[in-house]
């Protein structure tokens, strides 16, 4: 029989977000006992490429960062009539969907923000851009 341990578990917040087309929503926040992935480089301004989701404070500085997969495909790879070209990009891609991003239960993350820097996701002048700000509701105790 395993040792019960006094500490409480780590705990998490589950953010469960919906794209539509190429916007982004964040639906709820629900507290969870499982452990978050590590925090990411808060200290770069941003990453060079990808996405990434940051938890920031009032003060709009950043407490936790971590890559996350594309959000927002706004092309699909498919089959075409082509035999030199047999699979292409088209514009179109994903239909509106909800996912989910595990983050630490941080006593001062306030707001939630997705950025990316692709060429999907760049602003016109090649800057990454927010995809997503949205304040954290308060968590309640399960």
């Amino acid at each position: 029989m395993a040792e019960q341990s006094d500490e409480p578990p780590q705990r998490s917040v589950r953010l469960t977000f919906e794209a539509r087309g190429d916007r982004l929503y964040l639906l709820s926040a629900q507290r969870i006992d499982a452990m978050a992935p590590p925090l990411g480089e808060p200290e770069r301004a941003q990453p060079d490429e990808g996405y990434w989701l940051e938890l920031r404070d009032t003060a709009d500085a950043i407490v936790y960062r971590r890559p996350v997969f594309e959000p927002l495909q706004l092309d699909a790879e498919v089959f075409g009539d082509d035999p030199q070209q047999p699979l292409q990009r088209v514009k179109g891609g994903r239909p509106p969907g909800i996912f989910t991003v595990l983050v630490p239960d941080l006593a001062d993350a306030r707001f939630a923000v997705i950025s990316g820097n692709t060429p999907e996701a760049r602003t016109a002048d090649g800057r990454s851009r927010e995809l997503v700000r949205a304040e954290i509701p308060p968590v309640p105790e399960r």
